[in-house]
């Protein structure tokens, strides 16, 4: 349980880079698509954790603080290093057939439309 409070900084002086393991097309899509040169707070601290774990983890911070990437990136990340590609599927790849691999609970409806929209165009 981690608990922040506080004034902050908006961003984080470092970036998505520092993890040092992220795939490189998402770093690409961070820094042109998304125009994440440097992470927020709320990103600096859950990352790095569900990057490095497959808990749960609830989320509880500010609207605008950067959550919906701050779980999206993790998960991403691990569907790239098990190899889900839909140009090139492999055996061990992650398949459409395999059933439900992630379940994001949102909220509300607004929440969930622009995480749908934050995932599908990467």
């Amino acid at each position: 349980h981690v608990k922040v409070s506080g004034k902050s900084s908006v961003f984080c002086e470092q970036g998505f880079e520092t993890f040092g393991k992220l795939h490189p097309r998402m770093l690409d899509c961070l820094k042109n698509k998304f125009k994440a040169r440097k992470m927020t707070p709320v990103q600096d601290l859950v990352c790095p954790y569900l990057l490095s774990s497959s808990n749960d983890v609830v989320i509880r911070a500010p609207t605008g603080s950067g959550k919906t990437l701050a779980y999206c990136v993790p998960l991403i990340h691990k569907l790239q290093a098990k190899g889900f590609n839909p140009a090139h599927l492999d055996e061990n790849a992650v398949q459409r057939t395999d059933g439900p691999i992630v379940l994001a609970l949102l909220p509300t409806r607004e929440l969930a439309i622009q995480t749908y929209q934050v995932k599908r165009n990467p």
